[in-house]
């Protein structure tokens, strides 16, 4: 009948106006619970206006996108690099609730914590990257790492242990596993393991230094106090170690706009060679703050390396008119003028090849007025004299630059070469030995000192 039908259909609206009132006071409910909060909002003017115009540009994709890990991760990353950390670390909270699977925002997290000093907290969130993978291939293995090595620094040995066989299995040559098993093995106090282990790290620009210092301390446990000493010695003598490759870390860095935070990644690109890389992080820099002598010497240093001398020059140039009287703008002036001279002097340009050579050893000699006993200045003033053939002063230039600093590889190099350009063979061989053993696993120069080594043993014979 109709009203049956009529009955039905009355129920029916009504039944799915009861789902919809439900659904909606449900939904309600939800967003209501899980409503965002605002993202950090530091004051602009305690910002530098670099690290303002990144900060709130990252903070407005929050605020139209409140449900995007990707976003609140962006701004925590932007945070960290340019030393917020306590932004940062909230968002990377909100980062992790919304996308808790991944492990990247876990592994932030615990950086945060591991920059505070709170180990003991960061553990957890290292625990939870490691058993979500996080990173492709060898990358998955450097959670497990930052896990073992604030395991052991915890004194939690016992803990450390069976990560440590997961990464020794998979790359046992690798020099940041071999340092770890080192380590390993010395808090549980097995000496000749951690020899065994640390032996393998002693030519990785990544561990050399480091690697030295824990066997000095391993060799005098042993008793061989003598080799400890030599080892401690030639740790004393090189340049700190590179840091080692984190892919999260490097990528998070790359948000770095804050003047000191660029700067100090600019270097460490710099350090490792990548001189784009570095260029590309430090020109905003130095367009925010011409006046930064510093920053305007690192871009003509950079800009050098990568070939643009006239570039090099005036940056240099600039940083001398900022500070006049510190050393180091005339070194790297020196150094700059030096290559430019070569390279004219490689496409027939002599005369002007010649007068930049003069100019580069009137540069070395400023820097040395200012610094005395500055070694680097003498080994460019032995250069200059060198390209202008002035043989004997340039040796007695790079004799200065190695009573001055001794434990610099290419400084002994220079020394041993105009030695041996001057048929002082048997004063070169140990010169060129010497730089040798100082040298980094990467020297350029290593390849052809060796070889010239052998020649000036063989002529002796």
């Amino acid at each position: 009948p109709a009203s049956n039908r009529s009955s039905r259909r009355l129920w029916r609206v009504t039944l799915a106006l009861a789902i919809a009132a439900a659904l909606g006071i449900g939904l309600f409910a939800y967003w209501k619970r899980e409503a965002p909060p605002v993202p950090p909002s530091p004051a602009p003017e305690s910002l530098e206006p670099a690290v303002a115009k990144a900060v709130y540009a990252a903070r407005e994709r929050v605020i139209s996108e409140p449900r995007s890990a990707a976003a609140w991760g962006e701004l925590g990353e932007i945070f960290l690099a340019n030393e917020l950390e306590d932004e940062a670390y909230t968002c990377f909270q909100h980062a992790d609730r919304l996308e808790p699977g991944t492990g990247r925002w876990a592994y932030l997290l615990a950086i945060v914590l591991i920059n505070r000093g709170d180990r003991d907290a960061a553990l957890p969130f290292l625990e939870r990257a490691v058993e979500a993978g996080l990173g492709r291939g060898d990358e998955q293995l450097v959670p497990r790492l930052v896990l073992i090595e604030q395991s052991l620094l915890l004194g939690r040995t016992a803990e450390a242990e069976p990560h440590l066989q997961i990464v020794l299995k998979r790359k046992p040559e690798e020099p940041r596993v071999r340092f770890d098993a080192g380590m390993h093995a010395v808090a549980r106090s097995d000496f000749p393991a951690a020899r065994k282990h640390l032996e393998q790290c002693l030519t990785s620009v990544y561990s050399r230094r480091r690697a030295r210092v824990l066997l000095a301390a391993v060799l005098r446990q042993l008793g061989d106090a003598t080799r400890a000493d030599e080892y401690q010695d030639e740790a004393d003598q090189m340049a700190a170690d590179w840091e080692w490759v984190d892919p999260v870390v490097a990528q998070y860095l790359g948000r770095a706009v804050k003047k000191r935070a660029a700067f100090h990644l600019a270097e460490s690109l710099e350090g490792e060679g990548k001189y784009e890389e570095a260029l590309r992080v430090l020109n905003p820099v130095a367009e925010e703050f011409p006046q930064d002598d510093v920053v305007q010497m690192t871009l003509g240093r950079l800009l050098a390396q990568l070939g643009d001398y006239a570039g090099g020059e005036a940056a240099v140039r600039r940083a001398l008119v900022l500070a006049p009287n510190k050393v180091q703008p005339h070194y790297f002036l020196s150094l700059v003028l030096i290559e430019d001279g070569k390279r004219r002097e490689r496409t027939g340009d002599k005369p002007r090849a010649a007068q930049l050579f003069a100019e580069a050893e009137a540069s070395a000699r400023h820097a040395l007025q200012a610094k005395p006993d500055y070694g680097f200045a003498y080994m460019a003033l032995g250069l200059a004299l060198q390209s202008q053939g002035r043989k004997a002063e340039a040796a007695t230039a790079f004799e200065d630059a190695v009573r001055c600093t001794p434990e610099h590889g290419e400084i002994q190099l220079r020394l041993a070469e105009a030695l041996a350009d001057l048929g002082r063979t048997k004063e070169s061989i140990p010169r060129f030995e010497r730089a040798l053993r100082l040298a980094p696993p990467d020297a350029s120069w290593r390849a052809s000192a060796e070889a010239r080594l052998a020649e000036l043993r063989k002529s002796i014979k």
